[in-house]
This record gives structure tokens, C-alpha cells and sequence, in this order.
């Protein structure tokens, strides 16, 4: 893995060398909830005081400064609460706040040093060089001054530093989080996928979610809570547009547009159906009925007395039906044989007879 200035400094684990970031996060929100929650009092407390002890402008800076120290109070008590419980919402609000704070911060601090620079120019003029004589001791003097605005200086980067390496430390625990997050996610992924190889019932995929209300085809057993009910009928659709329904018709009726048949067909074989079963029923008992009535001959129609003969059954069964083709005559042999003649005494035999 190459190496990347932004993971070395924004995707340690520790700050100091050695020290948690949990443990940082956790310290430097305690601090700032103390810390601006003391400024936030004594601010807004220098604002209830009477107008006439500050200028307008005065009283407008006191404002915006109790607005970010309150602010950023409130932050505080959210990054302590989400390290603690590791909440990502609350790390990374209390995260951006953070930085918020940090560029405020720069620009007051520019704004107090071009102050100090101003009064040390002006102390400098009034108490140095036009009240005193002595050279060196102007030169003390001046020097003085100077060091004033050194240790200002000074002092504004520490805390600009410091505040920027705190954001930093949050950000560490902030990409700590999330990445402790993915990794459980995927491992929970990985584990379901495992399961379901050696399950019936599959995972809950947006591929069955788009197919369930789109097509036909049962799903594999366990998809449904239902208990499977023979006698329901299933309503039809238009096939799915699914790659895998355009591709894999197994399962798949070709004809998904046709009406389903009623749910009697397959009772009594072929296409009968309860209804025809028992139309056929109570045709044949009235039927049935009306014939063991006693009829006369003379009353009878010739339709019914054909039906009636050809309701005659035979013990040889039915009758075959006649051949419209004559069939050719054979010729028939008759056998005939000569009388015996007999010989009267005395004659001899005829040698041909």
C-alpha cells in the first residue's frame, strides 16, 4: 500500500505517541465543556450589563463571542457523549464544530494581534520615545514592547496548534468509527451469504423484492410467511423483464398471459368440472325419473322412440355399422359325384368305368 500523508495523519489510532484516541477525545470534550461553558457565563454576563458601559460595536463582539462559546458547548457535550458511546452523528457534528471554531479562531487572533501591534506601535511613540531621553534606556523600553507582541505571538499559535491537533485527534476517532462500522457491516454480509448457502431460505434481496409483485414463478420454499394453500388461486402477470426470467424459463409457464382454469378442473378427469359433474347428475336423474312414469306408445314422439331404441343395449354389444360397399360375390364350388352302376350277372367289367 502506497504511502499517504492523509492516512499518517488522519487515520491513526493514537495521539502522543501512545495515548487512545478515545481517550483524547473524551479529554479534550470534558475540557471544552468546562472551559466554554465558563467563557459562554461570563460573556453573556458582560452583554447584561448596562449600555453604557461599552460601545456598540463592543457589545455586538461580546454577542457573536457568548453565540460561539455556547456554541461550542454544546458541541462539547455531544463529542463527549458520542465517544462514550461511540456515535457517529455526535462525533462528527462535534467534529465540524471543531473546525468551525479553529478558522474563527484564526481570524480573532489576527484581528487581537493587529491590535497589539497597533498599541505597541503607539506605546512605543508616546511612552519610549517621546518621554524618555536616555537612548538606552529608550532602547529598553522598546524592547520591552516588543516582547509583549512576541509573547502574544507566541501564545495565539499554541493555542491555534493545539486546537487544530484536538481536531485532528477527533477526526482519528471519527474515521476509527466509521471504519470499525464498515467492517462490521461487511462481516455481518459475509456471514448472512455463508448462512445461505447451507439454508433454504434465501437472503432477502432486492431481487426477489422486484420479482414477488412482477411475476409468476414460486419462490424457493421458506420465501413465503403464508402457509401454502392448495385450493388458492394465483393470479397471473405479465412475465418479468428480470434478466433471469428472459433467460432461464424452467420455471416459467410459456403461456403467463392465459386466464388460469377454475379451480374444479382436474375433479373427475379430463376437463369436468364440479358444475358440469353435476348439471350431468340432475339431467340423468330427471331423466331417469321421467321414464320409469308409465307412457303409452301413441304418446310418444318419434324422436323419443328413436332414442329409446337406440338406448337398447345388447349383451353382444353395440351394433357395428353397416358397410356402404358391396362386396364382391366369390364363386361357388359344388362337389358332385356320379351314381354307381352296377353290372347285371353274366357281363363283364368295363375296364373305364
Amino acid at each position: 500500500m502506497p504511502f499517504s500523508y492523509r492516512e499518517w495523519i488522519l487515520g491513526g489510532k493514537t495521539f502522543c505517541c501512545c495515548l487512545p484516541v478515545r481517550f483524547g477525545v473524551i479529554a479534550m470534550s470534558a475540557i471544552g465543556i468546562l472551559v466554554a461553558g465558563l467563557l459562554s457565563i461570563v460573556l453573556w454576563f458582560q452583554v447584561s450589563a448596562p449600555a453604557a458601559s461599552m460601545t456598540t460595536g463592543e457589545r455586538a463582539a461580546f454577542v457573536v463571542a457568548g453565540l460561539v462559546e455556547t456554541i461550542l458547548f454544546l458541541a462539547s457535550i455531544l463529542g463527549f457523549v458520542g465517544s462514550i458511546v461511540q456515535k457517529q452523528s455526535f462525533i462528527q457534528t462535534y467534529a465540524y464544530i471543531l473546525y468551525g471554531h479553529f478558522f474563527l479562531n484564526i481570524g480573532a487572533a489576527a484581528y487581537l494581534g493587529y491590535v497589539v501591534i497597533d498599541f505597541q506601535r503607539n506605546a512605543t511613540r508616546v511612552g519610549c520615545d517621546e518621554t524618555i531621553i536616555d537612548d538606552e534606556a529608550q532602547n529598553d523600553c522598546r524592547g520591552l514592547l516588543r516582547i509583549t507582541a512576541t509573547v502574544y505571538i507566541v501564545i495565539a499559535a499554541i493555542v491555534l496548534l493545539a486546537e487544530l491537533y484536538g481536531a485532528i485527534i477527533v477526526t482519528r476517532w471519527l474515521n476509527y468509527v466509521q471504519r470499525d462500522k464498515r467492517e462490521k457491516r461487511m462481516l455481518r454480509e459475509s456471514k448472512r451469504a455463508t448462512d445461505s448457502a447451507f439454508s433454504l431460505r434465501p437472503l432477502n434481496r432486492s431481487f426477489y423484492d422486484d420479482s414477488r409483485a412482477t411475476s409468476s414463478v414460486y419462490l424457493p420454499l421458506g420465501q413465503r410467511d403464508e402457509e401454502f394453500d392448495p385450493y388458492a388461486e394465483v393470479p397471473r402477470s405479465a412475465p418479468s423483464q428480470h434478466s433471469r426470467f428472459a433467460t432461464d424459463r424452467t420455471l416459467v409457464n410459456d403461456d403467463d398471459l392465459r386466464p388460469p382454469p377454475p379451480i374444479e378442473v382436474g375433479y373427475g378427469g379430463g376437463s369436468w368440472t364440479h358444475r358440469d359433474i353435476s348439471e350431468e347428475e340432475k339431467s340423468r336423474i330427471e331423466l331417469a325419473e321421467r321414464d320409469s312414469t308409465t307412457v303409452s306408445l301413441a304418446d310418444l314422439t318419434e324422436a323419443e322412440k328413436e332414442r329409446r331404441r337406440s338406448e337398447i343395449k345388447s349383451p353382444y354389444g353395440p351394433p357395428s355399422a353397416e358397410e356402404d360397399t358391396e362386396s364382391e360375390s366369390l364363386p361357388q364350388y359344388v362337389a358332385t359325384f356320379p351314381e354307381p352302376q352296377h353290372t347285371p350277372p353274366g357281363q363283364p367289367e368295363s375296364l373305364l368305368r
